[in-house]
């Protein structure tokens, strides 16, 4: 563990000190031993340390006989950079679950426009485990796998990258991509296939889904990715 150090604070970080949540990250970095250089962003510096802390977490040896995994998140928003995730679902390559969680974020505590879209509440995550609680398992559970399946899933590595999930020692499939050609419909700005939702991926499939819950997405994605490649040997 890293020695918790408190550096000095300007007007901006006490005020920010004085918010619930921010009071309740400073005590889980403090319970943590993170070292927390606060500057001019409060929250940010907090937040920067439990990334840091994140990537120091081990794994937890896992073992998964089909070498493939499939995962989807759900978040707070688009920007991986300040929003944070919600829920994490992860299939092997038969359906097996290998992990469905709601996930409690450190910071946000309304996420109202993309509520609409996933209808995770903050009473949903209220009692969820915390990233740092559940990093360990899931890094153990990619770490197994040489294939992971997604769909879009730059979206989804942009927030797991912050949990030090070392995608880059395995081969990356994204079904959305694979598809787009399948589909055939042409983006005359890009210059390419147009990418296509993961319901019209499945619907194409003739799979039924409750879309944006992560659990039946990666359920919805295999699915696809199993129909792309079945006729491969």
């Amino acid at each position: 563990m890293k020695n918790f150090k408190i550096y000095d604070c300007g007007n901006n970080e006490r005020m920010a000190c004085r918010q619930t949540t921010f009071q309740a990250c400073y005590m889980l970095a403090n319970s943590l031993g993170c070292d927390v250089r606060l500057g001019r962003n409060a929250r940010g510096a907090l937040l920067l340390s439990l990334r840091e802390f994140a990537h120091e977490l081990p794994a937890v040896a896992s073992s998964n006989d089909t070498d493939v995994v499939v995962y989807d998140v759900e978040t707070t928003g688009l920007d991986s950079d300040k929003d944070e995730v919600l829920q994490l679902s992860i299939v092997d390559g038969n359906g097996d679950t290998l992990f469905s969680s709601y996930i409690k974020p450190y910071f946000t505590t309304s996420w109202e426009a993309a509520q609409v879209v996933h209808g995770i509440t903050p009473q949903d995550v209220a009692d969820a485990p915390y990233p740092h609680e559940v990093i360990p398992v899931i890094k153990g559970i990619f770490n197994a796998a040489s294939n992971h399946v997604s769909y879009n899933g730059v979206f989804d590595r942009g927030f797991l990258k912050w949990w030090g999930i070392d995608f880059d020692a395995a081969v990356q499939h994204d079904v959305m991509l694979e598809f787009a050609p399948i589909y055939g419909e042409w983006n005359e700005f890009r210059q390419d296939w147009k990418w296509k939702k993961l319901c019209e991926c499945a619907a194409y499939y003739d799979y039924q889904f409750q879309a944006h819950d992560a659990l039946e997405d990666v359920k919805a994605t295999l699915h696809c990715w199993k129909k792309i490649h079945e006729d491969e040997v």
